[in-house]
């Protein structure tokens, strides 16, 4: 099917084209953000059902189903979807859509080719969320509930169905409750989060996708050891706060045959934990120069064509408009720190620490020098293309708001001693968010951390935030952004993780884990 860049990119109302993006980031060039279009290139079959299921979670799973088809869900016949008639295999691409708890010996993980291109949806009868009022315990237990189902049945997303209530279950440990209006909003409540996520489910980067540095950084090195030693202080500042405290592994979670638990293990790509949410310490940016279009053709003879972005010498520069005028300017080379996959968020050490970088779409990765990732068998943080598309976007908007307003106080701070990011699975108290800090993102589709979309959601919300701030010329300075990511928590800068740390830990209420304060803060969203 052939792409129209220009299309979804007036659609999304975007700074830059979708095409653009992918390139700064280094995404796919194929990438569908509209949850509309995934609808249209979704495909799925239902399992053949099994054993009972109460009234009102059959209704559920026949609306799913019409839901599916309003929005061009190819419905694949089981039969058909099979590669052989008489052979447990179903074809690449197509999803299984399950109804009710099956037999150990019918499990739909044993009819997948691949974990990749073929995810399973299992719906189920669920009336002890509710009736036991999980919503109101806390989140390691909410979190504890919802994994336990998805290993259990073995399924990519669980949705637990009662009379009134549907609760999709991932791996984000953020099991929001819908009700079930299927006059109203149930069709778009499935667009957004069950489609957006059997489209874009979670995908960890393998080490292959990165160049990877022979030498180990050394946390003795004068130019990177101030920022380590922020991200090792306010991992263990992290600890009182709460917001970083949930960690299982395979071990921690039940499974119908042994045999599973190290097949969970693969499909995270061999990861033997997961710890929710990151720290991450941006390193000081040199922040590009700024041209009109007309003297960056004539002084140094860039050519754009009919796109928005182009590669010069090897450097990939963008242009877009600022005001009436057209600008373009070299997308910066950015690097970060944070922390391994797995690794104890608060109480990290120098070898828990990984050096990200980012130059011209293309993804480099250092370790401490002690760690030898091959015997080590360490992996890149599942949020790798957020962190690395938050940072890059800064630091482009970052060099726009420097030309327009060069006393700015953030581009100096990201210029001369960087800045920090953090990411929990739960959201700010909006009351408690200090002037200075855009928030966006609180209508942005559902995502898995690691689904190239979240990292293209990203980058064009926090372009969006900057700009409105640039061209708004606010009597405030600049002090940062909130990004929320529905279902799954939110992202925000500051000057440094051990100032963000003491800030979260001058009260219990200003943000947790959950859901609590989501409904309050996305109503602060601007975009």
């Amino acid at each position: 099917m052939e792409r129209n860049f220009r299309e979804e990119t007036m659609k999304h109302n975007n700074l830059l084209s979708l095409e653009a993006i992918c390139k700064i980031v280094g995404l796919d060039d194929n990438l569908i953000i509209d949850h509309e279009e995934m609808g249209k290139r979704l495909k799925v079959t239902f399992f053949p059902y099994e054993g009972n299921v109460c009234e009102h979670t059959r209704r559920f799973y026949a609306k799913l189903k019409e839901a599916f088809i309003h929005y061009g869900v190819t419905i694949v016949p089981f039969e058909e979807a099979l590669i052989k008639k008489d052979q447990k295999a179903i074809k690449k691409g197509i999803h299984l859509i399950v109804l009710g708890e099956q037999s150990v010996d019918n499990m739909p993980i044993e009819y997948l080719t691949s974990y990749r291109d073929n995810l399973i949806l299992t719906v189920i009868d669920d009336n002890k969320y509710i009736a036991e009022n999980f919503i109101q315990k806390g989140f390691k237990e909410q979190a504890d509930y919802g994994l336990a189902l998805i290993t259990w049945h073995f399924s990519n997303f669980v949705v637990g169905v009662d009379k009134d209530h549907w609760i999709p279950y991932g791996s984000t440990g953020l099991n929001d409750v819908y009700k079930t209006d299927y006059a109203g909003s149930f069709n778009n409540d499935i667009l957004k989060t069950l489609i957006s996520k059997l489209y874009a489910p979670i995908n960890p980067l393998p080490l292959s996708d990165f160049k990877i540095s022979k030498e180990g950084f050394s946390g003795t090195d004068p130019q990177i050891k101030p920022y380590l030693d922020d991200l090792v202080k306010g991992s263990k500042l992290f600890m009182d706060t709460g917001l970083m405290s949930y960690r299982f592994t395979a071990n921690d979670v039940p499974f119908k045959k042994d045999a599973y638990r190290k097949l969970y293990t693969i499909m995270l790509d061999n990861r033997t934990s997961v710890h929710f949410g990151y720290i991450s310490r941006q390193l000081p940016t040199c922040l590009s120069s700024v041209y009109l279009l007309p003297e960056a053709e004539k002084e140094i003879g860039i050519a754009f064509g009919d796109k928005d972005y182009t590669f010069h010498n090897d450097e990939l520069y963008i242009k877009l408009m600022l005001n009436n005028a057209e600008i373009c300017l070299k997308v910066p080379e950015i690097h970060t720190l944070t922390s391994i996959s797995g690794a104890d968020k608060v109480n990290m050490q120098y070898k828990d620490i990984v050096k990200m970088g980012l130059n011209n779409g293309k993804m480099t990765l250092q370790f401490e020098e002690s760690v030898d990732p091959v015997k080590s068998n360490v992996r890149p943080s599942f949020d790798t293309k957020v962190i690395l598309s938050n940072a890059v976007a800064t630091s482009l908007f970052a060099s726009i708001l420097k030309y327009v307003n060069p006393a700015a106080a953030y581009p100096n701070l990201l210029e001369t001693n960087g800045i920090a990011l953090g990411h929990w699975h739960g959201y700010f108290n909006p009351d408690y968010i200090p002037r200075g800090w855009e928030i966006y993102g609180g209508n942005f589709p559902v995502f898995m951390c690691s689904a190239q979309q979240a990292a293209a959601y990203g980058f064009i919300g926090k372009s969006k935030a900057m700009m409105k701030h640039i061209l708004s010329q606010q009597d405030h300075e600049y002090c940062g952004d909130i990004h929320i990511e529905p279902d799954h928590g939110v992202n925000i800068t500051w000057e440094s993780l051990t100032n963000l740390a003491y800030f979260l830990r001058s009260s219990n209420n200003v943000a947790k884990v959950g859901t609590e304060f989501f409904p309050l803060i996305k109503n602060y969203s601007t975009i």
